[in-house]
């Protein structure tokens, strides 16, 4: 089995972004970050989706 046919996770950048202080309500400014993206591979949603 090749490690592509299970699944691949791709870096994804994200921007800068606002959000609020739940407590007071106030703008913040998220900083940007670096996310990863999974995508499962056929074997894996083929063994995941068996219909038993």
């Amino acid at each position: 089995m090749n490690k592509n046919e299970l699944a691949s996770a791709i870096k994804q950048a994200r921007g800068c972004t606002q959000g609020r202080n739940p407590r007071t309500g106030e703008l913040v400014f998220i900083h940007p970050r670096t996310s990863v993206k999974f995508h499962p591979g056929k074997f894996l949603l083929e063994a995941l989706n068996k219909q038993e």
